[in-house]
């Protein structure tokens, strides 16, 4: 069941699954759980894998980076606000708004996860959102600072300067899909990916302005 629980935890970063069906009590619970699993499960890579670690580092990232400082960006966008007073029965008849209810401020809940609740900022609570940061930092701009370092580091190897290096064969999932002089493309790829999955999500929500943006 252990090992089940692991592959759920995977499957909670996917749009549309539950933080309490994977056995997650809280959003903050997951943000926290997507910061630091990936960067266990790396860590034991680079010890049990070593020279090999490096192709298998940057497949993981490959895979779950997107999905992880997406929904980082996410958790930064204001909330929803709902009316205390509609629909509520008080003293003025069937169906009548409290009078004492139409004084209440509304109430303002995360839209990435309904059971937040905002605070007066209209946005999520501060430790939710300092998560949300972390993952856009390490998931977001990590593996792009990381990718940019290392292709660098192999450029004359990619090239055909020089013959090729352990390095540069382990990057291949970088640069093999482009030209040679368009080795470095790829930084524009995940940046895109960054802006579309991360940075859209917070330009106008739910709009068909957000669409053409996209677009």
């Amino acid at each position: 069941l252990h090992i089940f629980n692991i592959a759920n935890l995977f499957v909670s970063w996917l749009p549309g699954v539950r933080l309490l069906c994977v056995g997650l009590p809280s959003l903050q619970a997951s943000l926290l759980a997507e910061l630091l699993v990936p960067l266990a499960v790396l860590g034991v890579l680079g010890v049990t894998m070593r020279k090999r670690a490096r192709r298998y580092c940057l497949l993981l990232l490959y895979l779950v980076a997107p999905a992880i400082q997406s929904r980082g960006f996410r958790v930064q966008a204001a909330c929803d606000c709902f009316s205390n007073a509609a629909g509520v029965g008080g003293g003025g008849g069937l169906g009548a708004p409290d009078d004492d209810a139409q004084g209440m401020a509304p109430t303002c809940l995360l839209r990435e996860d309904y059971t937040v609740e905002c605070d007066a900022s209209g946005h999520a609570p501060v430790g939710i959102r300092l998560l949300g940061w972390l993952n856009i930092v390490v998931y977001g701009l990590g593996p792009l600072v990381a990718q940019a370092a290392l292709l660098y580091a192999a450029r004359d190897a990619i090239v055909g300067r020089s013959t090729p290096t352990a390095l540069s064969v382990d990057l291949s999932l970088l640069h093999q899909g482009y030209r040679a002089s368009a080795f470095w493309f790829e930084l524009i790829e995940s940046g895109r990916k960054v802006l579309l999955t991360g940075v859209l999500s917070l330009i106008y929500p739910g709009t068909i302005t957000q669409l053409y943006i996209g677009i």
